[in-house]
């Protein structure tokens, strides 16, 4: 994507476990990635390991889903959306 835009691409991860496409997606250039907060995997080190490649990293959460847990990511964040669908 970067070699034909240089446009700022914000990436937002609908899966199950986005653990190993956080690499894929800093080498297509996003410049930003949001994952689920009730996605498989470990939150805390996906947020870090997206900030280490380089990009901004984002948390989308459920209303439904507990809050309390969120709150202690709220740092590694620079993005959060919320939905209640």
């Amino acid at each position: 994507m970067r070699k034909v835009s240089d446009i700022y691409f914000d990436t937002h991860l609908m899966v199950t476990d986005p653990t190993k496409l956080i690499p894929l997606f800093a080498k297509a250039g996003s410049n930003m990635l949001t994952i689920h907060l009730e996605s498989n995997g470990n939150t805390e080190e996906n947020l870090r390991a997206i900030r280490e490649n380089g990009m901004n990293a984002g948390l989308a959460i459920k209303a439904c889903y507990r809050l309390e847990r969120s709150h202690t990511l709220s740092a590694a964040v620079r993005y959060g959306a919320c939905n209640d669908r």
